[in-house]
């Protein structure tokens, strides 16, 4: 016990020692985040916007089209409904004075979503989580979770 008693001292001497001057705030310019039009993404979206408001950085929402498989005709429909949707969007977000842009990608959700924030240069990535366990997480897996192992930079995850 005492072992792991210095273990904690050795750590929080450390951690003082390096931090002795007040830290300089994490330099956030672009937050990237990615919305299925879901409540899950609502909510990220407002962390994502809450963020960005208090450090003056760029929203840059992003949604990704899945491959369509439904024919041509849906997939078109779907994608205006998307453009409509994401412009509405950063029509308000602009409005009420935060800087903000959307991109549609088309794809698989995960690769586009770390593609963009590589592309885009995010210095953060918010997504929402369904909070699917089990059997549904292990057929469907997670978004969410394949974005945080392969992003560039940190990822907040938004639950229900």
């Amino acid at each position: 016990m005492a072992r792991q008693g210095e273990a904690y001292e050795n750590f929080a001497r450390e951690f003082i020692s390096r931090h002795r001057d007040v830290p300089r705030p994490w330099p956030l310019e672009r937050v990237l985040v990615a919305t299925d039009f879901s409540p899950c993404s609502l909510r990220a979206l407002e962390r994502a916007e809450e963020i960005a408001r208090r450090v003056r950085a760029e929203v840059v929402l992003v949604h990704v089209a899945g491959v369509p498989v439904a024919g041509i005709r849906t997939a078109v429909h779907a994608h205006a409904a998307a453009e409509r949707e994401l412009a509405a969007t950063v029509e308000h977000l602009v409005h009420h004075g935060a800087k903000a842009r959307s991109l549609l990608r088309e794809g698989a959700p995960e690769e586009e979503i770390v593609a963009a924030a590589e592309a885009e240069r995010a210095d953060l990535i918010v997504v929402g989580t369904h909070g699917r366990t089990g059997l549904a997480h292990a057929l469907l897996g997670s978004v969410a979770e394949r974005v945080l192992r392969g992003a560039p930079c940190p990822v907040l995850t938004v639950g229900r």
